[in-house]
């Protein structure tokens, strides 16, 4: 792995996403990886995933030093009862835990929310943005919940006949009697989230703190992007709109 690492610097790039959807997961193997790569010392950054029952404030500080400057996490919900449908193993306190941790060691955080389990009205949904407002993430998106083949929920589903054996990805939708609103309507509140969450004038200033505080050029290219595309699509859709 540090061979693969030491051969992508050498190319020139200047970030690297590590593929491992856990990668906190074992602490001792992350550890080890973490001293590898400040041996080496190739001044490549990276941005890995994690699970937010293995937070640690001491391994976080050590992926700081490595390079790491951003961690994502699949919060997906703010809402226990969705947490444990999900099988999660996991809970809100500890989603809070784990982004709040990762920021205050200087890492750029992200969060995966989801929308649209059985059980979620849109009271459900409004209480997952708001927590979602309440943690210090830099990075965030709001998603239809999927039925994706193999899977226990679509495993589940196809014993229902909710859905058909060569179906392999599936949006939640009260056609599919998944959820007590159409996938149409779900997408439309993600998509209100998602705008909404960035627009706010408190999110742009606590980025401009966390700037100063961490000095990351590399997310400050990002998020300039990011405010560009925002407007964009707002400008379009609000374009869109006015057409009809």
């Amino acid at each position: 792995m540090i061979d693969e690492i030491s051969e992508i610097a050498s190319q020139g790039y200047e970030i690297v996403g590590i593929g491992d959807d856990n990668f906190t997961a074992n602490k001792k193997r992350a550890t080890e990886i973490l001293n590898a790569i400040i041996e080496l010392n190739s001044g490549l950054r990276f941005v890995v995933q994690g699970k937010v029952d293995a937070a640690n404030y001491e391994l976080y500080s050590l992926m700081k030093k490595a390079g790491v400057v951003g961690i994502a996490f699949g919060l997906e919900s703010g809402i226990q009862e969705v947490l444990d449908f999900y099988k999660k193993d996991t809970t809100i306190a500890q989603n809070r835990d784990a982004v709040t941790i990762a920021d205050k060691v200087g890492l750029y955080t992200g969060g995966l929310f989801i929308l649209g389990a059985p059980m979620e009205t849109k009271e459900h949904f409004q209480n997952t943005y708001q927590f979602a407002t309440s943690l210090p993430l830099d990075i965030t998106s709001f998603w239809v919940l999927d039925y994706t083949y193999g899977s226990a929920l679509w495993e589940k589903a196809l014993a229902e006949g909710k859905l058909d054996k060569t179906e392999f990805n599936v949006p939640a939708g009260k056609e599919r009697e998944t959820s007590p609103y159409y996938t149409k309507e779900i997408e439309e509140i993600t998509q209100k989230y998602f705008f909404r969450y960035f627009f706010r004038p408190a999110y742009w200033f606590r980025q401009f703190v966390k700037f100063i505080r961490t000095r990351e050029v590399y997310f400050l290219r990002i998020l300039a992007i990011g405010a560009f595309w925002l407007t964009m699509k707002k400008v379009q859709l609000l374009f869109n709109k006015g057409g009809e």
